[in-house]
Parts: structure tokens; C-alpha cells; sequence
């Protein structure tokens, strides 16, 4: 999939500098090339964004997995302390 929208953006690159020079051939294109760099930092940060939020949800997964093999030893343990109590009280 990334493959796919890295390609689709090569050539929706491509196109809008073919149209903008076309344009510029016959107009002063100089608002037009403000755009496509506008649009181009944009789409870095969106990726920058993207990656971030990528990198952060996979730490809090990793945590996530951490505190949930501490948290089930924590019932093991207290199921055990369970266990011994309702022994002592059943007799």
C-alpha cells in the first residue's frame, strides 16, 4: 500500500509541474509554483505526523504488553493469596 501512494504521488507530482509550466509559458506562473511548494511541505509534514504517531503508538504498545504480563502475575498471585485464605477459613 505504501508502495501505491508513493507512486501516486510521484505522478501527481509530475503533472502538476508539467501544468504549472505549461501555465508559466503562457502567464507568470509564480503563484502556481507557491502553491506546489506550499502543497509539498504540507504532504511533509502530514508524513512527518504520520511516522510520529506510527513510532509512538508502537511504544505504547511495548508498554502496554509490559504491564500486562505484571498485571497478570499480580492476580496469580493474589488468586493464590485467595486460595489460602479460603483455606483457612473453610477449616
Amino acid at each position: 500500500m505504501k508502495s501505491y501512494v508513493k507512486l501516486q504521488s510521484i505522478v501527481l507530482s509530475e503533472v502538476f509541474d508539467l501544468y504549472s509550466h505549461h501555465l508559466t509559458k503562457k502567464s507568470p506562473g509564480l503563484l502556481l509554483m507557491r502553491v506546489r511548494d506550499e502543497l509539498k511541505m504540507t504532504i511533509a509534514a502530514y508524513q512527518t505526523l504520520y511516522q510520529s504517531s506510527v513510532t509512538f503508538g508502537m511504544q505504547k504498545l511495548l508498554q502496554s504488553e509490559k504491564g500486562k504480563t505484571e498485571l497478570e502475575q499480580r492476580i496469580a498471585t493474589l488468586e493464590k493469596k485467595k486460595a489460602e485464605l479460603e483455606d483457612k477459613v473453610t477449616i
